[in-house]
């Protein structure tokens, strides 16, 4: 019997994929618990190996999302399903998330007076500074945070979302050139994606065109690849373990450049296309991983303001349950229905809605 490839284990959502997104959501808000408190050093996989545990975590988001909405557009190719769906996922939970951040968390934790706070230009700004790109992140609350570990941090988990942005936007626009449906084309969009970190890192660029902002184009650009590839690539642990072996001979030669971003991408889907096991509770209530990602950082920064606690362990016991009982509820209230709403606005038009 044929080997399974990628593109059979994907033809169905009987897989591991919401499970590795919760894990990689659970690993930001990890590597949070010590960067948060001033130990970053100290963060396990950081002593071990040199890399922190929330980069590792985003190149996981961006591998999985690259090659999903890639196969989401394959499917339904008509644009305003994908622009539609990408806009539901994104945004309605992002909005309440700032909206909780500015008008819940921010009069809990403010060191200035209610009636000051309210009326202070920069709580009247922080939605609309949420939501719009290019820096989310450098958003600010009067008062919120100031005297943390790390002081001033309001959502510093926000940065990659112009990026996706961006990746879905370049993905839109190759599978309305009709790049995305030649392999070979493809390809060398994505060879010079996966050049960027290379380039950039050797012109001493600056944002937008960060060494880790062009790996996460470069990851997402190589799970775009590998849907592009996926009839003929084998979901295999023989592909997998060669790949690790030039992964890791090459590491030190390129770090995170093609032949370690490719090994890398490879590895998330093998796990992530898996058949499920017995694990399958994530599927079953819902994906709370963007919901995790996007509260994690504010509650994790009030829980240090209203603690005082410095040790990363105690932060992360603390905020693992609120920011995984937070998410359910986003997702429950604000994600899923958005979702659904928008599938049945585009039924309404006649327009069938991208499956993710």
């Amino acid at each position: 019997m044929a080997a399974p490839t990628l593109r059979t284990r994907g033809e169905t959502r009987d897989n591991q994929c919401d499970l590795v997104r919760i894990v990689a959501a659970a690993g930001v808000l990890f590597a949070h618990a010590y960067a948060l408190t001033r130990h970053s050093a100290d963060e396990p996989l950081y002593r071990v190996a040199g890399l922190n545990a929330g980069n590792v975590a985003v190149w996981v988001f961006f591998t999985l999302s690259g090659y999903l909405v890639a196969q989401s557009l394959a499917r339904r190719a008509d644009v305003r399903s994908f622009v539609a769906m990408r806009a539901a996922r994104l945004a309605p939970g992002l909005a309440v998330a700032a909206v909780v951040t500015a008008w819940v968390v921010g009069p809990w934790v403010t060191t200035l007076p209610p009636s000051t706070y309210v009326q202070a230009a920069g709580t009247l700004r922080y939605v609309p500074c949420a939501l719009l790109p290019p820096a989310p992140e450098a958003c600010v609350l009067p008062g919120v945070f100031a005297a943390n570990p790390y002081p001033d941090a309001v959502n510093g988990s926000l940065w990659t979302l112009p990026v996706e942005m961006a990746a879905y936007a370049g993905l839109l626009l190759a599978g309305v050139a009709g790049m995305a449906r030649n392999r070979i084309a493809a390809t060398v969009v994505v060879a010079g994606l996966a050049a960027l970190p290379a380039a950039v890192r050797a012109a001493g660029a600056e944002w937008p065109l960060t060494r880790e902002t062009t790996n996460l184009l470069g990851f997402f650009a190589a799970g775009t690849l590998l849907y592009a590839w996926g009839d003929r690539v084998p979901h295999s642990p023989w592909v997998l373990g060669v790949l690790a072996v030039v992964g890791i001979g090459t590491w030190r030669i390129a770090h995170l450049y093609a032949p370690v971003m490719l090994a890398i991408a490879y590895a998330v889907l093998w796990v992530g296309l898996m058949r499920p096991s017995r694990i399958r509770w994530p599927s079953r209530w819902g994906d709370w991983s963007y919901g995790v990602y996007i509260y994690a950082f504010p509650l994790q920064q009030a829980i240090v303001a209203q603690s005082g606690t410095t040790s990363p362990r105690v932060l992360l016991l603390v905020s693992l349950p609120v920011t995984l009982a937070v998410a359910a509820l986003s997702w429950r209230l604000v994600e899923g229905p958005a979702l659904r709403r928008t599938r049945a606005w585009l039924a309404a038009r006649g327009v069938p809605a991208a499956a993710r």
